[in-house]
């Protein structure tokens, strides 16, 4: 991937967090008397109970990703899997979430959104599932905060199964901004600079924390 797109997906790699401020948050454990073997379980079934939250296996994640994005397992996406496997969870445990896991799902979901890219700015605009509302032939200064914003809300239902929150929206919307601010001015002119926004954007959310949990 990209250097400059790997670089200001750091700033997104939890997204989104925008629990409940009333909830139990997925990261801490819980204050209800639970002893640690109780609350911190590598049951799926348990976790569930004790935890809103437990990670997809690495099958599941590669599995979820492909259809997500309605994009099939190639060659590019299987051997980049096959390169992060050993990092993603291997059971439903919040534990295993780790700095390279995070950095692996990264990784895997930016090869899986550029396959995705291939595919739709294959066809036609008003017949691509995601990116309908991108016009890849002009560049990052011509798209408009309406088609980012259908293009996020796209995503959002595609890949969490709903609209994104208004934090969410911020979030994103900031990252649009910090992701072209970092352009020279040769890049932001260069039609590519939409493909490269896009990237940035669907890995951010399909790298995000709804994409590996259920």
């Amino acid at each position: 991937m990209n250097r400059k797109i790997l670089s200001a997906l750091m700033l997104f790699l939890l997204l989104p967090a925008s629990y409940n401020a009333c909830s139990q948050s997925p990261f801490s454990r819980s204050d209800s008397g639970s002893s640690s073997d109780e609350v911190w379980t590598a049951s799926a079934e348990e976790n569930v109970t004790t935890n809103p939250y437990a990670l997809l296996s690495a099958e599941q994640v590669l599995k979820s990703m492909s259809s997500v994005t309605n994009t099939p397992v190639n060659g590019a996406i299987t051997n980049e899997y096959n390169s992060r496997q050993s990092s993603l969870a291997s059971d439903f445990d919040l534990k295993e979430v780790t700095s390279p896991m995070l950095i692996s799902i990264t990784n895997l979901a930016g090869v899986v959104c550029n396959e995705t890219l291939k595919i739709e700015m294959a066809q036609a605009q008003n017949s691509r599932r995601l990116f309908s509302s991108i016009d890849f032939s002009k560049s990052v200064n011509v798209i408009t905060d309406k088609s980012y914003d259908d293009t996020v809300v796209r995503m959002s239902s595609a890949f969490w199964g709903r609209k994104p929150s208004s934090e969410e929206s911020q979030v994103l919307s900031s990252g649009r901004g910090e992701f072209v601010s970092a352009l020279s001015a040769n890049e932001a002119n260069n039609s590519s600079s939409s493909k490269n926004l896009m990237l940035f954007l669907c890995t951010s959310m399909l790298a995000s924390f709804d994409s590996y949990s259920f």
